[in-house]
């Protein structure tokens, strides 16, 4: 026989639980859950969305998420979405599979509030910042920077009222040897020093070609057919074949097959080089040209007695000096933020994505 039960003897179960964890779903729903996503999509200005998405995505891991039918933003966090709702940081999280003691150890601590008090604090808002303007500030400068050079380079380093008298920064090579005091050596000065610009400038587009920051195909592919012209301006005025293996030429020739051959492996410089040290190739192309500033004022007596009286460095000059310090501020940007990337990841045991 069964005992004797009263239904005294069974508590009634509390619902707390249960309703603690259904609130809890809601407000994460509109938290940090995919409608509270699409909330906030909805509220922000799509093409500026759209503009950082391909800046920081690229335009071929979007095409293959829109085959699918899927926005960018469902799978990568752009500053501007996080700028206006901290919060859904957790999102993120969530979608990489990470328990928040996981995902904000190390230097991802500082990324905790975001979610927890959709708060954004001034070193993390400097980050997001950084996020999103030093790609696009990098691929300006340095296009200035080789604009710049290009400038110096074939522009005028002694100007002159009589244009036959101007002499360009692409001449310079050439005219050296007819300057008395540097043909019997008064002047000790080698003349393959004026070369430094065009060889900064031509490594300077193969470089920026083959950066890992995004950029367009067609931006990529100008550079590095921008830099086969370069180099070939290195021959002399009237060459053969055979004039360009003599002990005079053969340097220059050699520098300007191997620059050509640059050109053709910009997609294994890509693969190869990581920013870090590709923005340490910048700062040191950008003091190349500095043997060839000094050749100039050294040489610069010499040419005032030809003239006949004083004379004063052309805008080349300065074109080039300001290509330089571009040239290495860029570098310096891309160092940052390709080490950043690095030491991020390395704390978070992740990939590094910064390259």
């Amino acid at each position: 026989m069964l005992p004797h039960i009263v239904m005294a003897d069974f508590p009634v179960l509390g619902p707390a639980l249960q309703i603690g964890t259904y609130l809890r779903l809601q407000n994460a729903k509109e938290s940090f859950l995919i409608p509270a996503l699409s909330a906030m999509v909805r509220s922000l200005d799509i093409g500026l969305l759209n503009r950082q998405l391909f800046d920081l995505v690229g335009n071929e891991k979007l095409a293959f998420l829109a085959e699918r039918g899927l926005r960018g933003e469902l799978l990568f966090p752009t500053p501007y979405l996080l700028s206006f709702k901290p919060k859904l940081l957790g999102y993120y999280r969530l979608l990489l599979g990470f328990t928040q003691d996981e995902f904000y150890r190390g230097s991802f601590s500082e990324f905790r509030p975001m979610e927890d008090e959709n708060q954004v604090s001034e070193d993390v808002e400097a980050l997001l910042l950084m996020a999103r303007r030093i790609r696009p500030n990098i691929i300006v400068i340095t296009i200035l920077a080789l604009l710049s050079l290009a400038l110096g380079y074939w522009g005028r380093w002694i100007a002159h009222p009589a244009a036959g008298l101007n002499i360009l920064g692409v001449d310079l090579p050439e005219y050296v040897k007819f300057v008395p005091e540097a043909r019997y050596g008064v002047i000790p000065i080698n003349r393959l020093v004026f070369f430094g610009p065009p060889v900064a400038l031509s490594l300077g587009l193969i470089l920026f070609a083959s950066m890992r920051v995004r950029l367009s195909f067609w931006l990529r592919g100008l550079a590095g057919l921008l830099a086969i012209p370069v180099a070939l301006s290195m021959l002399p005025p009237a060459w053969t074949p055979g004039l360009l293996m003599t002990p005079e030429f053969r340097t220059q020739t050699l520098v300007i097959m191997a620059l050509s051959a640059a050109v053709l492996l910009i997609p294994l410089w890509k693969a190869l080089l990581p920013d870090w040290l590709r923005g340490g190739f910048f700062i040191l192309l950008g003091l190349l040209p500095l043997p060839a500033l000094s050749a100039f004022y050294k040489i610069a007596p010499a040419l005032e007695k030809l003239y006949d009286h004083p004379l004063k460095p052309g805008p080349g000059v300065y074109w080039l000096m300001i290509g330089m310090a571009l040239l290495m501020i860029a570098g310096v940007l891309l160092m940052r933020l390709s080490l950043v990337g690095r030491q991020q990841a390395a704390q978070a045991h992740l990939p590094a994505s910064a390259e």
